[in-house]
């Protein structure tokens, strides 16, 4: 992500705790980080995201239907360089069916998903997972990134953190056994990125 430094989450990663490959709950091949973002920020930083990743194929999950439908009207709007498709538990059989082949067919693209594509679809080739939203626990962030990382290939993911979801959420993933660190997101670099892609809109 454009603008990210990482550094180690605390009690996660060190050195000396490093869990065995055959122990962890996720794919030893799938990276996974998280960001602590201010509510205010979220969107933002998500339109960032999705512009410093054009080439790759993503999944955005998010809380619940209103918001993949709204989110998915703003960003339309937006136009940020790459196919935006939807997925959730309002739309009938056949347009499910529809945006589900639509996406495996693009070698890039973006589905905003609620947890109806957590499990039972085999998604190949997905690069990226980004949670918008801190999951319910740690089983559902699981399911999630288990979306990625298919069949011994490499994968990402994201996982977005509000200040007060960090410390509960770290604690579920650990007692998982799920390797994370934590990225900064550099606020002076993600500004200027955004009002430069603002100039060349207007």
């Amino acid at each position: 992500m454009s603008g990210c430094t990482r550094r180690p989450s605390s009690g996660m990663l060190h050195n000396q705790m490093l869990p065995q490959l055959s122990m962890l709950s996720t794919p030893a091949t799938l990276e996974q980080n998280y960001v602590v973002c201010e509510l205010s920020k979220k969107v933002n930083m998500l339109f960032s995201f999705i512009r410093s990743h054009l080439q790759k194929k993503v999944i955005v999950f998010f809380a619940c239907c209103k918001e993949v439908q709204y989110l998915l009207r703003v960003f339309c709007r937006l136009g940020p360089g790459m196919p935006i498709l939807a997925l959730h538990g309002n739309q009938q059989l056949m347009k499910k069916v529809e945006v589900y082949n639509d996406f495996i067919k693009k070698k890039n693209a973006v589905l905003f998903a609620t947890d109806i594509a957590a499990r039972g679809l085999d998604f190949p080739a997905v690069n990226w997972v980004l949670q918008f939203h801190c999951p319910e626990d740690a089983n559902t962030h699981i399911h999630r990134v288990g979306r990625t990382a298919r069949y011994k290939e490499g994968g990402e993911a994201l996982l977005v953190l509000l200040p007060s979801e960090e410390e509960r959420m770290l604690s579920q993933l650990q007692e998982k056994i799920v390797p994370i660190n934590r990225i900064q997101v550099n606020p002076e670099k993600l500004e200027a990125f955004l009002a430069q892609e603002k100039e060349q809109k207007e």
